[in-house]
């Protein structure tokens, strides 16, 4: 839910009350506040991990909110693939009951995978080479091989959870990044929140086939 607050995210204010799930769910129906002035640069510059970090922020540009919504877009394509597929409801439980920590010295969790190694090379390098790299991946003519590389992944990750789940995940991750290549990285937060909205409606069945064994 973090894109729908995004408007609001650089004001100074108090940690946000403990929600509900209802409470959650039922953010996704409100209309986003304004975003600031389209180029206006704040302070903030470089800040965040390099697979998830903008381009632009990769190249030293001054750090506007078009930077930030790019960010996301790497979030939502890396969570999947980080993965193997949705948790048991047992394996859940155990995890709130260690309250989602990790022993140190533990290792990797077996459900946690490496990524290809086309977005391994997002972790390494320089500034420059991952902005390229990133830039490369996201220009037109590479989205067959965007296509080719990413979603087999999601199929072997996700495809245990139920066999319309890894093509509605594959729907999603391709609208958004077709997005991003076809407005040349410029999206607003209303574009990004229609297309996510519009994947629930339209995939709206595929939350009988996820596990949330919780109360809150």
């Amino acid at each position: 839910m973090a894109i729908v607050g995004r408007p609001n995210m650089h004001q100074d204010s108090a940690p946000p009350p403990r929600v509900s799930k209802k409470e959650i769910l039922a953010s996704l129906l409100q209309p986003p506040a304004p975003l600031p002035a389209s180029d206006e640069p704040y302070k903030a510059q470089r800040t965040g991990t390099t697979p998830y970090m903008s381009i632009g922020v990769l190249r030293g540009e001054p750090h506007t909110h078009y930077h930030d919504i790019e960010s996301f877009l790497y979030v939502l394509v890396l969570f999947f693939l980080s993965y193997k597929g949705p948790l048991q409801k047992e394996t859940l439980r155990r995890a709130q009951a260690q309250g989602f920590t990790q022993p140190v010295g533990a290792g990797r969790l077996p459900h946690v995978t490496a990524w290809p190694a086309m977005f391994e090379r997002w972790a390494s390098g320089t500034f420059q080479e991952i902005s390229e790299r990133k830039y490369f991946a996201l220009a037109p003519a590479s989205h067959a091989s965007f296509v080719k590389d990413y979603f087999p992944h999601i199929r072997s990750r996700w495809e245990l959870a139920s066999q319309s789940t890894a093509p509605a995940l594959a729907d999603l991750i391709l609208d958004c990044w077709m997005m991003f290549s076809h407005h040349d990285l410029k999206v607003a937060h209303s574009q990004f929140i229609e297309v996510l909205q519009e994947w629930l409606k339209q995939y709206a069945d595929e939350e009988a086939y996820y596990v949330y064994p919780f109360d809150d």
